[in-house]
């Protein structure tokens, strides 16, 4: 693609059919100027999917990584009792012995596990109104702070700088006690992060006796960060796969949903069993293959999934593709052209539709492009 110097918009002179030249005409013009728009457009638009190219293998991890998490429960809770429990009494129990330290008040628990494992839906089970915060990647420590504000007031705060966001949450949680739950937390630069973690969590000090302070993670080397600034031994929950049977039983409530008699499928559940047998016991790959088996049900279908390689190097990336694999080219081609913004992007569902109707994406026939975007 030339650049619009290229082009010579501008610049160019008509020739006749004699061979010689003249000016443009005005209505010449007025097209040269409309292509000369539609150049520099396109020219966006290319530099945009070179971006997207280049950035595609980062693209594959903050498909995972870049989440907003909730405290409310969304799925079911299967194959976790025992650890509920283990969560439960943790919170109940009294914290450690009056200490002379900044942080005497707070006890720390971390739930590790691998992604998919189920440690934020475990969380949400076991969650009680308090101060809710996903961290994720792109750790901001005023981002972190507002949100805690936010989560304790349930309205956004207007303060923006770090002393004052950090005296107004010391304000709500001084000599009261406190459960905070950071949920999916990342370790991208170990002595940066603990610079930050440190600002996080000065404002907790002034709190009750009794607090606590519950971490979900994928590295075991984030609570270690956090329980060394506040000198608290850091105790463990690790999550493993679910087992057989109670992935079995989760994959089959998606998998059926809305399904009246079992019997009739006697021979897809024949195939569910060798496909929970490639899940490693992930909860979140059992809801992602019974939500694709459930679009379908039909043995060919299911047979194409038994045939994916699920569970390969690529772990819960494998999964998450899987639901895209078996979207429909029409589908595939929509949410396709939305990696060309960027990340944490927020789409305007009129505007978007309107895009993929331009773009050729949605044809319905003999529907105009109004009720296209219904």
């Amino acid at each position: 693609m030339r650049s619009r110097g290229d082009f010579g918009f501008g610049r160019c002179r008509e020739a006749n059919r004699d061979g010689s030249t003249g000016a443009w005409s005005y209505s010449q013009q007025a097209v040269v100027q409309k292509l000369d728009k539609v150049s520099t457009g396109v020219a966006t638009f290319l530099h945009l999917v070179k971006d997207a190219k280049q950035e595609h293998q980062e693209q594959q991890l903050e498909l995972y990584r870049a989440r907003e998490t909730g405290s409310l429960p969304t799925n079911d809770l299967v194959g976790r009792l025992k650890e509920k429990d283990f969560v439960m009494k943790w919170l109940r129990n009294p914290s450690d012995e009056y200490q002379t330290t900044l942080y005497n008040n707070i006890s720390l628990l971390s739930i590790a596990g691998q992604g998919g494992m189920g440690k934020t839906t475990l969380l949400q089970h076991v969650y009680k109104d308090e101060m809710w915060v996903c961290v994720s990647n792109n750790f901001d420590v005023n981002r972190v702070i507002a949100n805690m504000l936010e989560s304790l007031k349930n309205e956004r705060t207007c303060l923006e700088t770090l002393d004052a966001l950090q005296k107004s949450l010391e304000s709500m949680v001084k000599s009261k006690k406190f459960l905070l739950v950071l949920d999916d937390i990342w370790d991208d630069d170990k002595e940066q992060d603990k610079n930050k973690w440190e600002n996080v969590l000065a404002p907790f000090a002034s709190g009750k006796l009794g607090s606590k302070i519950l971490v979900t993670t994928r590295m075991e080397s984030v609570p270690s960060t956090i329980s060394k600034i506040i000198c608290k031994k850091n105790e463990i929950l690790r999550l493993e796969g679910l087992k057989e049977d109670e992935c079995l039983l989760l994959l089959n409530r998606y998998a059926f949903a809305n399904v009246e008699d079992f019997d009739v499928h006697h021979n897809l559940r024949s195939i569910a069993k060798k496909i929970v047998k490639k899940l490693s016991g992930s909860p979140l790959a059992a809801r992602i293959t019974g939500g694709v088996l459930n679009s379908h049900l039909v043995e060919s279908h299911w047979i194409r999934v038994l045939n994916y390689e699920i569970g390969s190097q690529n772990g819960i990336l494998d999964v998450l593709k899987l639901s895209y694999i078996f979207l429909s080219n029409v589908q595939q081609n929509c949410l396709s052209f939305c990696c060309i913004f960027p990340q944490d992007y927020e789409f305007d569902k009129d505007d978007l539709v309107r895009m993929w109707i331009a773009l050729g994406f949605i044809q319905p026939p003999n529907i105009r492009s109004k009720d296209c975007e219904g």
